[in-house]
């Protein structure tokens, strides 16, 4: 008896593996051709920067736990109303040597996302026409230097094995570059302000020793 349970098990469980098996792969064929229309509608808008129409980075200089507003344009070219989703991700650097920008995928969001709030992650085009979406940037009264993220945008969603749901793979992106005030400012005198504590430290120094001789 306890020789035949493990083969029992075995058993049941490579039947379930093949029904599983039989259910993913018409899913696959099924999600293909969503994935095509999802790429074929993609081509047909675009989603750029107000500010910036036709550029592909936005450069914003902001003061830690102000608000900044981000305006987009959203275009539809079709002669059908395409929803689409847009998405606020990390931006990063390649890994090799021209360290080109890039942007990271969205399950891997992990900083910039949560700066960014006030839009509608999914909405509407209508047919051969445009509309104007906000979004606000607030950023941590911690925060320091350059944070680079990502705006990206793309068609529906596709189903996947056993109804799990990833973001379709192809998307457009626009970079956001940010750099913050206040060190905007010690950078400009960064030289000053370190020639004015060493003159200080020098003068200290020797208004000490002239005491110490009297």
């Amino acid at each position: 008896m306890k020789k035949i349970l493990p083969i029992i098990l075995l058993l049941w469980l490579l039947v379930n593996f093949s029904i599983y098996a039989e259910s993913g792969t018409t899913d696959i064929q099924l999600d293909g051709n969503k994935l095509d229309e999802a790429n074929a509608d993609l081509s047909q808008i675009e989603i750029e920067f107000c500010d910036k129409p036709g550029e592909k980075a936005i450069d914003y200089i902001i003061t830690p736990g102000s608000i900044q507003d981000i305006c987009l344009k959203a275009t539809n070219v079709s002669d059908k109303d395409i929803e689409a989703t847009i998405e606020f991700v990390d931006g990063v650097r390649t890994n090799d040597q021209r360290q080109n920008k890039a942007c990271m995928q969205q399950w891997q969001n992990k900083i910039f996302w949560q700066y960014v709030t006030g839009f509608a992650a999914s909405f509407t085009i209508p047919a051969n026409n445009l509309m104007y979406q906000h979004a606000k940037i607030q950023l941590p009264k911690s925060a320091t230097w350059i944070i680079n993220g990502c705006l990206v945008f793309y068609t529906k969603s596709v189903e996947v094995w056993w109804n799990l749901s990833f973001s379709v793979l192809m998307r457009k992106a626009k970079f956001i570059n940010i750099q913050i005030r206040e060190n905007i400012f010690i950078k400009k005198y960064l030289f000053w302000i370190l020639s004015i504590i060493i003159l200080i430290y020098y003068a200290k120094a020797f208004i000490f020793s002239k005491k110490k001789k009297k």
